[in-house]
């Protein structure tokens, strides 16, 4: 009885809209249709995708199908196992975060500000030939560019589950 809810909570996640996994667990199934038995296809979805995390837990419950163990307490473990470490994960990212937002905020805020303070001031007389006129705009696309290159480093910094 046990391997058909296991079957059965496979087919819930497949049909169900969560992404990769969802589609993870389709071809999964698909593998079982094809005549592999579970363990085998778990196994193959386990060689296949990236996931750290994924890739334990399935070894896991591999392991449980062939030992005979509580599969109900190794996913219940799992789950908390993957939860805290993706507390953890979140955690750093958003101590990070702190520093990277007052950078960020000093190259998308105070130095367009800067720039365009400098501009008005090299208006005046006195300074219109000391720096040539086309210094501002080449400010605005370095900010323009640093402000692409952080918000790229941001994204790669994310936490993510793949």
């Amino acid at each position: 009885a046990i391997g058909v809810i296991f079957n059965k909570a496979i087919y819930s996640v497949s049909k169900a809209k969560y992404g990769v996994l969802s589609d993870e667990f389709t071809k999964l199934l698909n593998d079982v249709d094809r005549g592999l038995n579970t363990d085998e296809a778990l196994s193959r979805l386990a060689n296949r995708t990236r996931s750290k995390n994924l890739r334990k837990a399935v070894t896991q419950i591999v392991r449980a199908l062939r030992t005979g163990g509580s599969l109900a307490q190794i996913i219940s473990d799992i789950a908390d196992d993957v939860s805290f470490e993706t507390r953890m994960l979140i955690r750093d990212f958003t101590e990070k975060l702190n520093f990277i937002n007052i950078v960020f905020i000093m190259i998308a805020v105070v130095a367009p500000v800067a720039t365009t303070l400098m501009a008005a001031i090299l208006q005046i007389p006195l300074f219109a030939s000391a720096v040539p006129a086309y210094f501002t705009y080449v400010a605005f696309i370095g900010i323009t560019f640093a402000t692409i290159v952080m918000l790229y480093i941001i994204k790669r910094m994310e936490p993510s589950a793949w």
